[in-house]
């Protein structure tokens, strides 16, 4: 039992550490929460350009007037290319005066949103190389406004602030390493905690529960 949700991810970990299975009464799995895994994407986007999966997911996270119309044109134009969408974005951002066949299929907002996402990840990236990954993440949450996306976004938004800061923490572990080695350190154990964390639930083994 513990107090607040943020709080399950060290127990979780131990228990996955230790192939301990365990239950997750009233709520999600730390590393399945919407928000961790928001972060993670940025994470995993400036370590990794080939990574579109997470790359994908941040087009609009926070809101940037990025819709599912544009994502479709940027995924249509990086299949027929053979590239990918990092690869995409960094064309349009070279493109100064807006005359590729790509910018002229997207809406004025989302072109100059995803040229202000790409100028970010490719700040993010110069970063790490000399730069602790706990301040890409503070820098990260600074930059998209994060937690004023929360707070107009969700009623629970303080909750999901404390398991952005949980994750924070975890970062804070790597510390030692240096920079660009913590960033790839991080996500090599995300993975794996990710991985392992696909159990059945409905097996028995340990409850985990909050307690107000």
């Amino acid at each position: 039992m513990y107090r607040v949700n943020a709080q399950s991810r060290m127990i979780e970990e131990a228990c996955l550490k230790f192939g301990m299975k365990y239950r997750l009464v009233g709520g999600i799995r730390f590393y399945q929460r919407k928000e961790v895994k928001d972060l993670i994407a940025y994470l995993r986007s400036v370590n990794n350009p080939e990574d579109q999966v997470s790359l994908k997911r941040i087009l609009n996270i926070p809101p940037r007037g990025v819709g599912t119309t544009t994502i479709d044109r940027l995924m249509f134009w990086a299949k027929k290319e053979n590239i990918t969408i990092n690869t995409v974005l960094n064309r349009l951002s070279m493109d100064h005066s807006n005359t590729s066949d790509v910018a002229q299929l997207l809406p004025p907002r989302a072109l100059k949103s995803l040229i202000e996402l790409e100028t970010l990840i490719t700040e993010l990236r110069k970063m790490s190389k000399s730069s602790s990954v706990v301040h890409l993440i503070d820098f990260i949450l600074e930059k998209t406004s994060y937690r004023a996306y929360l707070q107009n976004k969700f009623e629970d938004h303080e909750d999901r602030w404390e398991n952005i800061s949980e994750l924070r923490n975890a970062a804070f572990s790597f510390r030692d390493l240096g920079p660009q080695e913590d960033l790839n350190r991080l996500l090599e154990h995300l993975a794996l905690v990710t991985d392992l964390d696909s159990y059945d639930q409905s097996a028995d083994g340990i409850t985990l529960i909050t307690l107000h």
